[in-house]
C-alpha cells in the first residue's frame, strides 16, 4: 500500500527480502489516489525540515521506482474515502476487488490512517512500521526527538493495525540505545533494523509472542520549527566533541569485586550491597572483567590495553597473594568471557573468541583449571559472549551476534548434547532490546523459575545488569521477563557500571566500570589502527 509512483529505499529492501524467502509472492500494489492539501503553516514546516533532512543524504530514505523495482506486479489505483481528519475508509467496490486477491497480508507504506473493514481483509491484516517507541514517543519526525531529547533508548514496532491509532498488535519490537550524537546515525539505525522483521514474523505467525499495544501511549509530537533545529544542531556539535574528548582520553579500568553473599540476594535486590569482602585491581593499562567462580578458583578476561587482546586467567581466592596463571590466550588472538559449566565429573569452559568466527568448547584437564584442551566446535559463526543452560532435556546457548547488534540481539540455540552441534532457534533473534538482551553472567534458579543474566548498555556499554526471569524455553518458543535492574550508573561507590555476576558457594563475583585518564590511551589506540591498516594492505 503505497502513495504515488515511488517507494522509499528501505522499503524496498522490506519487499524483496520478503520475496528472497521464497514463502511469498507480491499479488498487487496498491496506490493511494486521493491527494489532500496540506495547511500552509504546516507546509513550511515540511519544507524546511525536509531540505535540512535531505542535507543529511540518508542512503535507505533515496526515493525508487516502484514500476521499475516490480515491473510485473500489477498495480491498483484506489481513492479512499476521508471519514474524518487523515482517517481513510475504502469504498464496497475496492473492497470486493481486494477480497478477490485472497491475501494474507498487507504491508502499509502509504495512505492515512486506515479505518473500517480495510483492516480485516487480509487473512493476518494491514502490517505498518512505526519508527519510534509508542509508549514515549509518536508522530513526526520518526529517531528526532530521542535525539533531541537524549533519550536512553529508540523504538521502533512492526504492528497489525487496528481503529485504534498506534494501538495495534505488536508483531515485533526493538529497543536501541540512541545515537545521541547523530540523527541521521539513529534513524538509519531504526530503519534497518525493521527490514527483516516481516519475513521473521512470517515464521512466527501462530505463536503467542504477539502482544496487544498498551493502553498509555505516548506523546503525539509535530515537526520541529526552525528555532528547535538550530537549537539542536548546536546540542549536537557540543555532544560530538565531548565524545570525541572522552574516546580520546579516557579508557574503561574494570576491576573485580567479591561478596559473600547468595546470587539471588545481589540480582534481586533492591539496594546494591554496601562493601565487598574483597576486590582485584589491575594494573595500568590493563582491565580485569568477565569474572567466574568454581569452588575457590576465580576465572576472568585480563585485558591489555597496549595489545589491544584480552586472555582468560585464573588465580586461587585462599592465596594471600593470589598468583595470575594464564588458561587460555595467544598474542594475536581475544579470549573473554570464560563461561564455565560442568557436567558429571567434567568442567568445561565456553570463551568468547568470535574474532575466530566460532563458538568451542574446551574441557579443563587438571583441577587447578590452568590447562585446557578444546573438544568441539559449538558454532560456526561469531557470537558474543555464550552462555548455557540446561532445561528440559536440552542443552540451549544464548548469544549474541558479532558487529553492531552485539549490545542489542539475543540468539538462541539447542542441542541433545554439550558437545553436540547447536541448532539455531526458529525465532532468531529471540529479542532485540538493549536493556536486557546481551547475556551476562550465571543462570540461577528464584521462586520456582529460572532467571537469566544480563546487560543493560542502553546508557553506554556495561552500564548495568538486567535480570530476566525465563516464562518460556523450548526449542519452539521463547519468552521471558525483566524483573530487576542492576547498575550504579555513576551513583555509588561502584563506579560507572557493571556487565557480569557470577556466584558459587556462597560467593558472588561482579565486575566494576570506572574510567581513567590516560595521554597513554591516545597512543595505543593510534597504534593498533595504524597495525590494523598495514595488515590489511
Amino acid at each position: 500500500m503505497v502513495n504515488g509512483s515511488d517507494l522509499q529505499y528501505w522499503q524496498i529492501q522490506t519487499v524483496e527480502h520478503l520475496l528472497q524467502t521464497g514463502k511469498t509472492e507480491l499479488a498487487a500494489i496498491i496506490v493511494n489516489t486521493n491527494s489532500r492539501a496540506i495547511p500552509l503553516a504546516r507546509s513550511l514546516n515540511e519544507l524546511i525540515f525536509s531540505l535540512y533532512r535531505r542535507s543529511l543524504r540518508i542512503p535507505l530514505l533515496r526515493k525508487c521506482s516502484i514500476s521499475a523495482m516490480f515491473p510485473a506486479t500489477p498495480r491498483l489505483l484506489m481513492n479512499p474515502e476521508e471519514t474524518s481528519k487523515w482517517r481513510d475508509t475504502f469504498s464496497n467496490s475496492d473492497l470486493e476487488v481486494l477480497r478477490e486477491l485472497n491475501l494474507d497480508f498487507a504491508l502499509r507504506f502509504g495512505y492515512g490512517i486506515l479505518d473500517g473493514e480495510i483492516l480485516d481483509v487480509p487473512r493476518h491484516g494491514i502490517w505498518s512500521f512505526h519508527h519510534g517507541d509508542e509508549a514515549k514517543y509518536r508522530g513526526r519526525p520518526p529517531g528526532f526527538w530521542e535525539v533531541y531529547r537524549s533519550e536512553r533508548t529508540s523504538g521502533a514496532i512492526l504492528q497489525r493495525l487496528t481503529s485504534k491509532l498506534d494501538g495495534g498488535l505488536i508483531l515485533k519490537k526493538g529497543v536501541f540505545r540512541t545515537k545521541k550524537n547523530s540523527y541521521r546515525g539513529n534513524l538509519e539505525m531504526l530503519l534497518s533494523a525493521g527490514i527483516e522483521w516481516p519475513s521473521q514474523v512470517l515464521a512466527e505467525l501462530g505463536s503467542s509472542r504477539f502482544k496487544q499495544s498498551g493502553e498509555k501511549l505516548g506523546y503525539l509530537y509535530k515537526l520541529p520549527n526552525p528555532v528547535e533545529l538550530i537549537r539542536f544542531n548546536l546540542a549536537l556539535v557540543w555532544r560530538n566533541w565531548v565524545s570525541l574528548l572522552r574516546k580520546m582520553f579516557l579508557h574503561p579500568a574494570w576491576e573485580i569485586h567479591i561478596f559473600e553473599s547468595n546470587i539471588d540476594a545481589v540480582a534481586l535486590a533492591e539496594k546494591f550491597p554496601e562493601q565487598a569482602s574483597s576486590t582485584i585491581v589491575p594494573e595500568a593499562q590493563r582491565f580485569y572483567a568477565d569474572p567466574v567462580l568454581l569452588n575457590n578458583h576465580l576465572l576472568f578476561e585480563d585485558f591489555d590495553y597496549r595489545s589491544g587482546n584480552g586472555k582468560i586467567v585464573v588465580i586461587e581466592l585462599e592465596q594471600e597473594k593470589p598468583q595470575l596463571d594464564v588458561v587460555l590466550g595467544e598474542t594475536d588472538k581475544h579470549f573473554s568471557y570464560p563461561y564455565v559449566v560442568s557436567q558429571g565429573d567434567e568442567t568445561y569452559m565456553i570463551p568468547e573468541q568470535s574474532d575466530q568466527g566460532e563458538v568451542s568448547l574446551y574441557k579443563f584437564r587438571d583441577l587447578e583449571l590452568r590447562q585446557v584442551e578444546i573438544v568441539a566446535t559449538l558454532i560456526d559463526e561469531p557470537l558474543i559472549d555464550s552462555s548455557v543452560v540446561y532445561h528440559k532435556g536440552l542443552w540451549f546457548l544464548f548469544a549474541s551476534p558479532a558487529g553492531d547488534g552485539s549490545e542489542t540481539y539475543l540468539n538462541l540455540y539447542y542441542s541433545k548434547r554439550l558437545d553436540g552441534q547447536f541448532v539455531p532457534h526458529p525465532l532468531n533473534p529471540v529479542k532485540i532490546d538493549v536493556r536486557s538482551s546481551r547475556p551476562g553472567g550465571s543462570f540461577f534458579e528464584f521462586g520456582g523459575a529460572l532467571h537469566r543474566v544480563a546487560q543493560d548498555c542502553s546508557i553506554e556499554y556495561g552500564g548495568g545488569v538486567a535480570i530476566n526471569r525465563i516464562d518460556v524455553l523450548s526449542k519452539w518458543d521463547f519468552a521471558e521477563t525483566t524483573v530487576n535492574t542492576v547498575g550504579p550508573h555513576g551513583k555509588c561507590r561502584f563506579g560507572y557500571g557493571l556487565h557480569t555476576i557470577t556466584s558459587a558457594n556462597g560467593k558472588v563475583a561482579i565486575d566494576v566500570k570506572k574510567y581513567r585518564f590516560s595521554l597513554m590511551t591516545l597512543l595505543f589506540k593510534v597504534r593498533r589502527k595504524v597495525l590494523g591498516r598495514l595488515n590489511l594492505a
